[in-house]
C-alpha cells in the first residue's frame, strides 16, 4: 500500500499544469512487495538439571524447570551435568551437552525462504535436522572458527577444544565454511577439523564402531528414535559392510591356493596346494582416543596340532583392512640338538562382504581374506638341511563369517 500510494502521488505531480513535458507517457514501477510470515518459537527443555535459558525481556540466565518458548536473541546453557533440547518448528532438533552455550541468532520466514541460525558459543551439541521444504531454506550453526549448514541430516559440532572445532556428520551432507576460506562439502560418515587459523585438517572416516563409542552419541541416536527419526543402525546401512563394527569373532577355513620357491626350482612345500585347515579371528575395537578407532586382531592357528594365538594390529581403509605379523616355526627336530626354523611373515587383506542389523548394531558378518606367506629357512641344522626343506611363498585364501 505505501508504494502504491508513493506512485500515485508522484503522478499526480507530474501531471500539474507546470508539470515536465511527457510525463504522462513515463511506465511506472510498484516495488517489490516482501511477504513476512510470523515464526513460531522454539522450544528449550531440560532433559536433566543444571539448565539455564536467557529469554528476553530478562537480561540474565535463568534455571529451566520445565519446557519454555525461546525467540530470536535467546540463549540456552548447561553446566558440567547439563543436558538440553531445542526442538524447532519443522520438529527439528538440537541438543546441548553439558557445559554448553547456544544462541538463536536468526528465525525467519520471508517470501517463504525459513531461515534458522544459532551460534555454539562453546561445547558441543547433536543437531537431526528435517530435510527443509524449500530449496533456499537454511539451517546453520556458527562457531568461533567456522559455519556449518545443512539441508536434512544428523551431525555434531565439537567445539570443547580451545580454538578449534570438529564437524561430525554421520547422515547427510554438510557444509562447512572455515572463517576466511573456502566452503568443503562434508559427506556422511566423515569428520573434519578446523582450528582458528583456518586450515582445516583432512576429513576422516568414522566407521560404526568409532561413531557410537561415545556414550553421549548413542544416547542422541537413541532420543532420535523416539522423535521419530531412523535409528543408529538405518543411517550406516547404506554404507556398506565396510564401515561396519568388525567387533567380535569370526571362524572359517583358509585354503592353500598356490606355492613358490625362493631358493630355486625343485622346493617340497611344506603346506601343499589344496590343503584346507580352520582358522578363527577375534577382532577388537578401540575407540578411547576418538576418532578415528584402532582395531586390532586375535588371529588363532595351529601348528602341528598345537593351537597358537597372536594379536595385531589392523590398519583400517574405507574398502577393507589390513595387517601383518612374523613369527618363527620350528620345521625339524632330531633329538635333543637337531633343530631348523622357518622365519614365517603373513601379510593378510581383508575385506568385508556382508553386515546385518544385530541388535542396535550394524556389524560385518562376513569376511573375504588373501594372505601372503612367506616362509624363510633359517638356523638350519645340518640334519634339517638333508630333510630338504627350503623357503617358500605361499598364497592363501581365506573365508570367515560369524
Amino acid at each position: 500500500m505505501l508504494a502504491l500510494t508513493l506512485t500515485l502521488l508522484v503522478a499526480a505531480c507530474s501531471s500539474d499544469d507546470g508539470g515536465s513535458e511527457g510525463a504522462s507517457d513515463r511506465e511506472t514501477t510498484a516495488a517489490p512487495t516482501t511477504t513476512t510470515m510470523p515464526v513460531e518459537p522454539v522450544a528449550i527443555a531440560a532433559l536433566d538439571e543444571k539448565v539455564e535459558a536467557r529469554v528476553a525481556p530478562a537480561a540474565e540466565f535463568a534455571p529451566v524447570a520445565s519446557t519454555i518458548e525461546a525467540r530470536l536473541g535467546d540463549a540456552v546453557r548447561t553446566d558440567v551435568t547439563g543436558f538440553a533440547e531445542i526442538i524447532y518448528p519443522d520438529g527439528s532438533l538440537t541438543r546441548l551437552d553439558a557445559e554448553t552455550e547456544l544462541e538463536i541468532r536468526a528465525l525467519s520466514d520471508v517470501d517463504d525462504v525459513v531461515t534458522t541460525e544459532t551460534e555454539l558459543v562453546s561445547g558441543r551439541i547433536w543437531n537431526r535436522v528435517e530435510q527443509l521444504a524449500g530449496p533456499d531454506d537454511a539451517f546453520t550453526v556458527d562457531t568461533p572458527v567456522a559455519s556449518a549448514t545443512v539441508r536434512g541430516t544428523a551431525f555434531v559440532v565439537d567445539c570443547r577444544t580451545s580454538n578449534a572445532c570438529t564437524f561430525t556428520v554421520l547422515e547427510g551432507t554438510i557444509i562447512v565454511a572455515p572463517d576466511g576460506g573456502e566452503p568443503i562439502t562434508l559427506e556422511a560418515p566423515r569428520s573434519l577439523t578446523v582450528t582458528a587459523a583456518g586450515a582445516p585438517e583432512d576429513a576422516v572416516l568414522v566407521p560404526f564402531d568409532a561413531a557410537f563409542a561415545d556414550p553421549w552419541i548413542s544416547e542422541n541416536a537413541d532420543r532420535d528414535v523416539e522423535a521419530g527419526f531412523p535409528d543408529r543402525v538405518a543411517m550406516y546401512r547404506s554404507y556398506g559392510p565396510a564401515l561396519a563394527s568388525l567387533e567380535g569373532t569370526f571362524r572359517g577355513t583358509r585354503t592353500i591356493v598356490g606355492t613358490e620357491c625362493l631358493d630355486g626350482p625343485g622346493c617340497v612345500p611344506g603346506t601343499p596346494v589344496g590343503d584346507v585347515a580352520e582358522r578363527e579371528y577375534t577382532f577388537t575395537v578401540d575407540c578411547s582416543e576418538g576418532y578415528p578407532c584402532t582395531g586390532q586382531v586375535d588371529a588363532e592357528y595351529r601348528i602341528e596340532g598345537e593351537v597358537k594365538s597372536i594379536v595385531v594390529p589392523v590398519v583400517g581403509s574405507a574398502s577393507g583392512f589390513s595387517y601383518t605379523f612374523s613369527s618363527s616355526i620350528p620345521v625339524c627336530y632330531f633329538g635333543e640338538t637337531g633343530l631348523g626354523n622357518y622365519d614365517v611373515t603373513w601379510r593378510y587383506e581383508g575385506r568385508p562382504t556382508a553386515a546385518e542389523a544385530r541388535g542396535d548394531r550394524w556389524v560385518v558378518t562376513e569376511i573375504e581374506m588373501t594372505a601372503i606367506v612367506e616362509n624363510i629357512v633359517t638356523a638350519q641344522d645340518p640334519d634339517c638341511a638333508a630333510a630338504g626343506y627350503t623357503s617358500t611363498r605361499e598364497t592363501v585364501d581365506i573365508a570367515v563369517s560369524r
